[in-house]
């Protein structure tokens, strides 16, 4: 019981109690913690796990700082130690995430920092200077990490969607969370992201009925990798 915790998620400033009364048992409740290496707060706010996803993955870049500024290595096989073993210090748990311009932005800076330190700059009328995005992603050939997450989000929503209906994920996705939204903007939910992302990378409306057939859903995924990697600015 000392290891177990409660948390009470919401916006709104309200009295919490310090703990949570179960039997004979006091349950602390806390602000935050962290369930399988990924960090949850009281508000739902992704944005601090990023950035902990990404100064974990940029502790990671620096033990190879060696290895990415020497040539003796072709470049090739820099981007092979970048997908294998620094993006998915970044990728790890994003299935969860919603994302949006300011969050997708700070990843994919993040990534083209890498890439521009594999590449290098480039002379132009006698003079050095970094390489554009688009420069950058063509000599990269594969989608942008931000697409990555996003494509890997379908990837888990159609397994959700292939679940027996007593699975507990299933169970989560599906239910009605008693209560209003607070004023304001409304955050996207998850399942809000999921079918944007059908519709705008699968071009379907239907994601929910497709997924069920796990060969076609996976086609797709792989049809829609292909086209965004020759688009990908």
């Amino acid at each position: 019981m000392d290891k177990t915790k409660a948390m009470i998620t919401t916006r709104r400033k309200i009295r919490k109690p310090e703990y949570f009364e179960m039997e004979t048992q006091n349950m602390e409740i806390v602000n935050q913690f962290k369930y399988l290496g990924c960090s949850l707060t009281e508000d739902n706010e992704e944005i601090n796990e990023i950035r902990k996803r990404i100064h974990a993955a940029n502790k990671t870049y620096a033990a190879l700082t060696n290895i990415f500024k020497t040539r003796d290595n072709h470049r090739q096989t820099k981007i092979t130690l970048y997908m294998g073993i620094i993006r998915p210090v970044i990728t790890y748990g994003s299935e969860t995430w919603t994302l949006n311009k300011r969050t997708s932005n700070i990843i994919n800076t993040f990534e083209r920092k890498i890439l521009r330190r594999i590449y290098g700059p480039v002379q132009e009328d006698g003079m050095w200077r970094i390489r554009y995005n688009t420069e950058l992603y063509r000599l990269y050939n594969n989608n942008d990490i931000s697409t990555t997450i996003q494509l890997q989000r379908l990837q888990w929503a159609g397994h959700i969607i292939r679940m027996e209906e007593s699975r507990i994920p299933k169970k989560i996705l599906f239910s009605q969370i008693e209560g209003r939204r607070p004023v304001g903007k409304p955050r996207d939910r998850w399942i809000d992201a999921v079918t944007r992302d059908a519709n705008t990378l699968l071009n379907t409306k239907r994601w929910k009925t497709i997924a069920k057939d796990r060969t076609k859903w996976r086609q797709l995924i792989k049809e829609a990798k292909a086209r965004l990697r020759a688009v990908t600015p």
